[in-house]
């Protein structure tokens, strides 16, 4: 027999929130003992309400707060395309400004918008480059790093 110990409630993680701040000092202690931390997309204001936020803008924020030199997002495409699902119109490396022009053009959709967004700003604040590889490949993040040529696209400052 087992009795409840904690109170339950049901969150609705449709709130979305922004990001105000983010309290490194508990990653950087995880980080200098050798640790990975994985980390939800989930947020709190001070009254403890839960909010669902981006997870690549937390990514971003995070890479910011650690001045981090590159960041590096899994999605479930190979990188950034000119055309959806033609592969041959993959754009291996660009910059925050082309990045910006694909958003503002309407080529970038879905997904891919605040993907590029957070990734725009990461850049402006002294984070050096971003990747965009496809998680769901084999080695992927081995070739997109230690290969000339790579897996996905890299966005740089």
């Amino acid at each position: 027999m087992t009795r409840e110990t904690v109170k339950s409630e049901e969150v609705n993680f449709g709130h979305v929130a922004d990001i105000i701040q983010i309290d490194t000092r508990l990653l950087t202690v995880l980080l200098e003992q050798g640790y990975l931390p994985v980390i939800s997309s989930l947020g709190a204001d001070a009254e403890g309400t839960v909010f669902n936020i981006n997870a690549d803008t937390i990514a971003s924020e995070i890479a910011i707060q650690l001045k981090a030199e590159k960041l590096v997002l899994l999605s479930d495409v190979d990188g950034i395309y000119l055309r959806a699902g033609e592969p041959q119109s993959k754009l291996s490396r660009l910059t925050a400004d082309e990045a910006a022009a694909l958003i503002k053009k309407g080529t970038a959709t879905g997904g891919m918008v605040p993907k590029l967004q957070s990734i725009i700003e990461l850049l402006r604040r002294g984070v050096k480059s971003a990747h965009i590889i496809n998680g769901t490949a084999r080695n992927a993040l081995l070739a997109e790093v230690f290969s000339d040529k790579g897996t996905g696209s890299i966005i740089a400052a």
